[in-house]
């Protein structure tokens, strides 16, 4: 409603000449005017009071003609309009002169007559009259408050010829600054007749608009390098990631040649020991066709056994990248058999707990074993310091989400460093033992490219890594 100054003031310089005269005249009309009822009602009484002996006697000794010229007497007062005298037997004897005013301007008086020797009334007298005192004050009312009325304009008029420049210098500057933009060319504010404080408020808005400008045009530019600074920090970011990836790689690679080579020592071995005893058999000629094809059969079965590792591995490796739903039994059985060698040389044990058979993770199966093989390896060294232990592994399903713990009682990891394990290069190994990059990279793959989470924390005797995966696809 109220959009603009020119509108308000003028709605409040009305409204508060309206709460100053209404209240005004409503009262003193009140008082006033009872005032001057009052006072012409006692004339009229006295004039009535002065006659009526008079007319009671007229009356009594029924003189008709005394008694009109009373009435007569009455009337030729200017106030009175009518005198009307009603006996006791109704009988009514009035006279009247015409009407100057409607009878809604007339007031009434009314008295009783008595008989001047019984003292009963014998006749009532009413009077109808003007108060010529109230309609002149209710014209002189009006005059004041058309002069009042009058004079508050013409206030206004003068006061807002004195402020309508700077009512024009506000609007101006007012709508300079709502359509001020940044994209387009904005003119300066200029403003004419004005006082000195809207024309310095004029002068700072068009030096705040100049500042303005010039702030947002360096903003832009430094937007713009920041930009470009983002953009190289994320390459360098990527970079570096593709280099720890392939260096997580390569860790991997090693620790898998390791495995491999823990899992041939044993056939190798009895390869080696099968052909030395023939070798010995055909130097000494004891050769034996019998011992000869057990001795041969040794020697295929474990080169069979070595042929499968092979494969075992071959399909550990195989780059998979599409998401999934799997079995988390058939990944951490693969995952186990790789490292089986090596946990039963460094006397580690190992058990996967579960009381649900039907669990199903939804993401990249071989990603899950690369992490898997990270958090066992992890293990395994901690275990190794303490000559052996265990490791178990848990497996549940809450709701849409599922878990896989690994735990070991390998003595935990120190709080003052348990915060900084997912930290690239972090490592607590001497620096030709490990990279530091393994949990990073996992990580990496739970929180980024599976949408779940990795945690760790130490638990009575060693430390659990949670691994919280998705159960449904939830567009990973």
């Amino acid at each position: 409603m109220f959009h603009s100054f020119t509108v308000k003031f003028t709605f409040f310089f009305w409204a508060t000449f309206f709460a100053i005269i209404i209240p005004l005249y409503i009262l003193g009309n009140h008082y006033t005017k009872n005032a001057l009822i009052e006072v012409e009602e006692e004339k009229i009484a006295l004039i009535t009071q002065t006659l009526k002996p008079t007319i009671a006697l007229s009356l009594s000794f029924d003189q008709s003609i005394q008694l009109e010229a009373i009435i007569n007497s009455l009337l030729k007062n200017d106030r009175i309009q009518q005198v009307k005298i009603i006996t006791s037997s109704d009988k009514k004897i009035f006279s009247n002169k015409t009407f100057q005013k409607s009878k809604e301007n007339l007031f009434s008086y009314k008295s009783s007559i008595l008989d001047p020797f019984t003292h009963d009334e014998i006749a009532t007298i009413e009077v109808l009259y003007i108060n010529k005192h109230l309609l002149s004050y209710n014209f002189y009312l009006y005059k004041i408050i058309i002069i009042l009325f009058l004079f508050f304009l013409s206030i206004f008029v003068v006061f807002y010829l004195l402020i309508r420049n700077d009512l024009d210098a506000l609007k101006l500057i007012a709508e300079t600054l709502k359509k001020y933009s940044f994209s387009k060319q904005n003119t300066s504010i200029i403003v004419n007749n004005a006082s000195s404080e809207l024309t310095t408020i004029a002068n700072v808005a068009n030096e705040m608009i100049i500042n303005i400008s010039q702030y947002l045009e360096k903003l832009e530019t430094f937007n713009d390098d920041l930009k470009k600074q983002v953009a190289k920090k994320i390459q360098e970011k990527e970079e570096q990631e593709k280099v720890m990836l392939h260096q997580s790689r390569q860790a991997a690679m090693g620790e898998m040649l390791e495995s491999i080579a823990h899992q041939w020592r044993q056939p190798l071995n009895n390869i080696g020991l099968a052909s030395a005893n023939l070798s010995m058999q055909h130097a000494l000629g004891t050769f034996n066709e019998k011992e000869f094809e057990d001795k041969i059969d040794i020697i295929s079965t474990n080169i069979n056994f070595m042929s499968a590792t092979i494969d075992d591995f071959r399909n550990f490796l195989n780059p998979n990248q599409k998401m999934d739903f799997f079995s988390p039994y058939k990944l951490i059985e693969e995952t186990l058999k790789i490292l089986d060698a090596q946990l039963k040389n460094k006397n580690i044990s190992y058990n996967v707990h579960s009381k649900q058979t039907n669990i199903k993770f939804y993401g990249l199966e071989n990603e899950i074993k690369q992490v898997l093989l990270v958090l066992l390896n992890n293990s395994q060294d901690a275990l190794s310091e303490h000559n052996g232990g265990y490791i178990d592994i848990f497996i549940a399903q809450h709701d849409d989400v599922v878990s896989l713990k690994v735990c070991d009682n390998g003595g935990g990891i120190d709080k003052s460093i348990i915060n900084q394990v997912f930290e690239p290069y972090f490592t607590t190994k001497f620096q030709s033992q490990g990279t530091g990059i393994g949990l990073y990279i996992a990580k990496n793959i739970i929180e980024t490219k599976m949408k779940g989470s990795i945690t760790v924390n130490n638990t009575q005797d060693g430390c659990c890594f949670t691994i919280i995966l998705p159960a449904k696809n939830k567009d990973i």
